[in-house]
């Protein structure tokens, strides 16, 4: 299992090397029921024009694999208006994230 020492040293990469906004930790990590087998869930937000296929590409450049082996990591990066725009729905893994992660970074 990770600890949460190398899941913020994972944070400050991100928010070293790509600035975002916000990073958030959802899912088993956050709610304390990771296991083994359990991945890192982050969720960003940046205001950014950049497509959205191509924002995790660009964090996956700025990390260094190698510090994180065999550490399942799954990265889903917003902007501020697509947040917005999913609120309307009830369900939505942006909400979601917000709502019962754990905010990890914000840049002031």
């Amino acid at each position: 299992m990770v600890t949460q020492s190398q899941i913020q040293q994972l944070v400050n990469e991100i928010a070293v090397g790509y600035k975002p906004d916000k990073i958030y930790l959802f899912g088993s990590y956050a709610n304390g029921t990771a296991t083994k087998d359990s991945e890192i869930d982050l969720f960003i937000v940046k205001d950014t024009t950049e497509r959205k296929k191509d924002r995790v590409e660009t964090v996956l450049n700025i990390l260094d694999i190698n510090t994180y082996p065999n550490v399942g990591v799954d990265f889903i990066i917003f902007t501020p208006k697509e947040i917005e725009a999913t609120n309307k729905y009830v369900i939505s893994i942006a909400k979601e994230a917000i709502k019962t992660g754990k905010l990890l970074y914000e840049r002031v």
